[in-house]
């Protein structure tokens, strides 16, 4: 960190930062051009796994060497089980309760989608 001491913190918030506009190119981008959407989703994905190396590195020198494995270990679980356990049900329900009112066609099923992918960070 010889330029400047935030350079993890400012790393973490510009992959956050950068990654939202790149994934909401590519929900909006994807029903008229699929290929448009990768793009945009290999950009978003690769900005917002900027911070995984790094905030392991926080999490290292901050905690005392006797605890890093423990601090490690729940710093992994919880972020899977606020991530990536409870997300896509969360995400199913809310499509579920925006396409309750329109028509069952699959026009609507699919912006119902759209639109909790939207609403969920």
């Amino acid at each position: 960190r010889p330029l400047s001491p935030r350079a993890d913190a400012l790393l973490c918030g510009g992959g956050a930062l950068g990654s939202a506009p790149c994934l909401l190119l590519a929900l909006i981008s994807a029903p008229a051009r699929p290929g448009a959407a990768y793009v945009f989703i290999f950009l978003g994905e690769t900005l917002l796994s900027l911070n995984w190396a790094v905030s392991a590195d926080i999490l290292l020198y901050v905690v005392a060497p006797t605890r890093r494995a423990t601090a490690e270990a729940l710093q992994i679980l919880v972020s899977h089980l606020l991530g990536d356990a409870g997300s896509p049900y969360l995400i199913g329900v809310l499509s579920d309760a925006l396409r309750a009112a329109a028509p069952p066609t699959l026009q609507h099923e699919a912006r119902a989608l759209q639109r909790a992918l939207l609403l969920c960070p």
